[in-house]
């Protein structure tokens, strides 16, 4: 009984001191953003008319948003999905496509991509030595189509992306589809993202 009682309790010590070293690490990472002021305009940030607005959105993601993009809102699954499959279909070089995913993907799933000729790789698994780095795993959805036709948001692969978002079990998502300059930063956003998930 004893020695139950003493193996339980170096467990949960040796839980608590894992727990206060990711607490520690995840507090000492850095401060958090307190405010974001707009350029030329500590009230907050410009509305999308004012001229500043673009320059102001270069300087928040740090991206150059180049002159000639043609660019449409996408609302929601049935205003996305129909638009997104029609591209991907069109693909006659390239299709690269980076998704956060928040549940273990199965085996099987990921071995018919392969075998699909998916090239496929993991970009900062979760695992429990790097728990404290659990806020930077990357939440990007890009997807581009021979290098022309860009697509991102916050749309996913689950069902409840699917419709028009305004009914039960249903998410609401704008997404954007994109043509032009800018689909090059997001096919080199994709390609850094591959670089470090591969080497």
């Amino acid at each position: 009984m004893r020695i139950v009682k003493l193996t339980a309790a170096v467990a949960a010590a040796a839980l608590g001191l894992v727990l206060l070293l990711i607490g520690l690490l995840s507090v000492t990472r850095g401060t958090p953003v307190k405010q974001v002021i707009a350029e030329g305009d500590r009230g907050g940030p410009p509305q999308i008319s004012d001229p500043l607005f673009a320059h102001t959105i270069e300087l928040f993601t740090g991206t150059h948003i180049d002159q000639g993009n043609d660019v449409q809102v996408l609302l929601d699954g049935d205003g996305t999905y129909p638009r997104l499959w029609k591209d991907m279909s069109s693909a006659k070089r390239t299709l690269t496509v980076q998704l956060y995913y928040s549940q273990p993907l199965k085996k099987e799933w990921v071995a018919g991509l392969k075998k699909a000729g998916v090239e496929f790789a993991w970009l900062r698994p979760l695992k429990w030595y790097t728990l404290h780095k659990a806020t930077q795993r990357s939440h990007v959805r890009a997807i581009v189509i021979d290098g022309r036709v860009g697509y991102t948001g916050g749309f996913g692969l689950a069902d409840y992306w699917l419709g028009d978002g305004h009914h039960e079990d249903q998410w609401r998502e704008t997404n954007v589809r994109f043509e032009g300059p800018t689909v090059a930063a997001l096919q080199a956003a994709f390609a850094s993202a591959w670089a470090e998930a591969t080497g």
